[in-house]
């Protein structure tokens, strides 16, 4: 008999040392939901382009970054409606590279980018309203919601290579931890890392089923134009092989020869090529590179690159891709996290932050009016390309 209450006794103590040590630790990644002091950082969007959105004021441990968001949901400071008297402004609209996970607010290359021009005694302001899982399309929508109300004078696109198809199932998590919200049995740790670690597990399946090909279709497709009447992006697209082909090497691979994502991705820089027609504002897509300068997929990637260039260029705006700077400081000294080659650490958002000073002076943008310079101080919208 003592044999046998052994067993329970082990496994009972060994649960009580578990909890005690997530408890010691802080571990209670859905503590704020289940005591009632805030829901989530996230929340449905009444903008229904947009999907979901940062929750007003939320405060603490998320992403893997200690975050605070705005009265408006966003991962910056406060700023008024109006600019003050001289002051340049600059959106930024962009998915997690652009919000900053894994990192302080600080480090990200919207924070280095305003730090600059503060260096210079430069008057720009530079809001980041940019949200971890959001594709173009979203994005283009959090400019409509939060960012037009700015008046900006550039708006920068943070493009990551898996903007092209669905990243994130924050939408999906908010339904989710409101159920598990109502479950006395989340107050344990242990349950509530254990319930961590399935749903993660089930959200990455989940976006493998969201972007495959057929629900891609299904989900999206009122969402996107036809692109299989533009040959220059056909014939680059066919380089890529066939929707679905088994190409897996590397993510997010198949969206890119799947035309309801391209048209996808031409629809929503379509939309914001008339929100910049009609507010009289150029556009600048910083193109954010893959972390991996991979030998074998180099001409792989140099395509993908060439469509999200031909896209871009198609509707006008200008592109910057820092590829060459990458590979010159070196792409293994980038990621932020080991095995993570999507997002850029300090050193590579300090790295997009330069580059991007430098294509916004090129272009005299930001310069202020003056007799001598009458054209620089009110571009176009449009603007040329450069690769």
């Amino acid at each position: 008999m003592r044999n046998w209450m052994l067993m329970p006794l082990s496994l009972l103590t060994l649960w009580a040392v578990l909890e005690l040590g997530l408890r010691v630790a802080g571990y209670n990644p859905l503590g704020d939901l289940i005591y009632g002091d805030r829901v989530t950082f996230v929340q449905p969007s009444s903008h229904s382009a947009r999907i979901y959105e940062g929750v007003p004021h939320a405060k603490g441990r998320a992403w893997g970054a200690n975050v605070q968001l705005n009265a408006l949901g966003l991962r910056d400071r406060e700023y008024s409606v109006l600019a003050p008297a001289g002051v340049k402004r600059i959106v930024v609209i962009g998915d997690s590279i652009t919000f900053g996970n894994y990192m302080p607010q600080a480090s990200t290359y919207v924070e280095q980018l305003e730090a600059l021009y503060a260096a210079q005694n430069q008057p720009v302001e530079v809001i980041n309203i940019g949200l971890g899982g959001y594709d173009t399309l979203q994005e283009v929508a959090a400019l409509e919601d939060v960012g037009l109300a700015f008046k900006p004078d550039l708006v920068i696109v943070g493009f990551c290579i898996n903007d092209i198809g669905v990243a994130s199932g924050n939408l999906d998590y908010i339904l989710k931890l409101k159920e598990y919200g109502a479950t006395p049995l989340y107050r344990l740790r242990t349950a509530q890392w254990v319930r961590v670690q399935l749903d993660r597990i089930r959200l990455g399946q989940e976006m493998i089923e969201a972007n495959k090909a057929e629900r891609f279709v299904a989900v999206y497709g009122d969402y996107s134009v036809d692109v299989t009447q533009d040959d220059a992006l056909m014939a680059l697209r066919q380089q890529l092989g066939p929707i679905d082909g088994g190409d897996r090497r590397f993510s997010f691979s198949n969206a890119y020869t799947n035309p309801v994502n391209l048209g996808r991705m031409r629809y929503a820089f379509e939309r914001l090529r008339g929100i910049a027609n009609r507010e009289g504002f150029p556009v600048l897509v910083l193109v954010i590179p893959f972390l991996m300068d991979e030998p074998a997929n180099h001409d792989v990637w140099q395509t993908v690159y060439q469509m999200i260039g031909h896209e871009v260029q198609r509707v006008g705006f200008d592109v910057y891709n820092p590829y060459p700077v990458f590979k010159a400081y070196g792409f293994e000294s980038l990621p932020q996290r080991s095995n993570d080659f999507i997002h850029p650490n300090k050193e590579g958002h300090r790295l997009m932050a330069e580059g991007l000073q430098q294509r916004i002076a090129a272009k005299g943008w930001l310069l202020p009016v003056s007799p001598a310079q009458p054209d620089a101080a009110e571009p176009s919208a449009g603007s040329s390309v450069h690769n």
